[in-house]
């Protein structure tokens, strides 16, 4: 962790003391009982909410800034869904707007980690 990422997140700790502190891995990690040490490249205060997309087997966490990922996600979904079918293109963007916006989203300071 650098100085600057080090007095960033020192202030974003003390100026907001109830957030949780929540971390962004980037790289493999198996399941064993092993610890990774990894290398803190970032933080910022942000809004994050899990969702599974339709291209994973699994949900993950996304950021409130890539929230239009989440909304072009729905879009594909729900465009083969019965309900659906008989509304306009801007209806269903519309929805997906609303849905992606209803997911918990939640207030954390975010670390970003790279292994």
């Amino acid at each position: 962790m650098n100085k600057q990422v080090n007095e960033k997140f020192v202030k974003l700790v003390s100026e907001n003391p109830d957030l949780p502190i929540k971390t962004y891995i980037s790289g493999e990690c198996c399941g064993d009982d092993i610890w990774y040490v990894g290398e803190v490249e970032g933080c910022k205060i942000a809004e994050i909410a899990l969702y599974e997309p339709l291209y994973l087997d699994c949900a993950r966490y996304y950021e409130k800034d890539d929230i239009s990922d989440i909304e072009e996600d729905l879009y594909e979904r729900l465009s083969d869904e019965e309900e659906y079918e008989n509304i306009s293109d801007k209806e269903l963007e519309v929805i997906c707007k609303q849905k992606a916006e209803e997911l918990e989203w939640q207030k954390v300071i975010l670390l970003y980690v790279g292994v």
